[in-house]
């Protein structure tokens, strides 16, 4: 079972270090197709939404970050520590937010980079569909309602 916490200041450095490493060599690149400097991304990222820490069966197995916009759930970021991939805590992970944001959001939304298959591909078996909203080279945008079951 999928429990969230506040990630703390640790907690939250580690996961800024990860999401940065997961753009790899394309960092800078990918930030500036977001139109931000990795500066403003750190901003970005300690002002706004919230930043948990996720617990699958009492094991700590990665992070979100999230962010309610209006009426939709924007998944900024997850990553599950490497060990803890492909066990299901991704789809369980999913499943809580769905649940916890279903009276308060019509749709949970998440941008993916395009040059990432393995998750468009998680994303699109747990009900994701491509969004025709704009959004920066290199990005796609994916959403569902947070109603529909996997």
């Amino acid at each position: 079972m999928i429990h969230f916490a506040p990630a703390d200041g640790k907690q939250r450095d580690e996961f800024l270090a990860m999401m940065l490493t997961q753009m790899g060599s394309e960092t800078d690149g990918a930030l500036g197709d977001l139109g931000l400097t990795r500066e403003e991304f750190e901003t970005l990222y300690r002002t706004v939404g919230e930043v948990r820490a996720v617990d699958d069966d009492g094991m700590h197995v990665g992070y979100v970050w999230i962010e309610l916009r209006d009426d939709r759930l924007h998944i900024h970021g997850i990553i599950l520590f490497p060990k803890k991939r492909g066990q299901g805590s991704g789809t369980r992970l999913i499943q809580a937010l769905c649940r916890e944001f279903e009276g308060r959001a019509s749709a949970v939304e998440l941008g993916v980079q395009v040059s990432n298959p393995a998750a468009i591909r998680f994303y699109e078996r747990l009900g994701f569909e491509d969004v025709t909203e704009k959004t920066a080279p290199g990005f796609r945008i994916l959403q569902r309602s947070p109603h529909s079951r996997v």
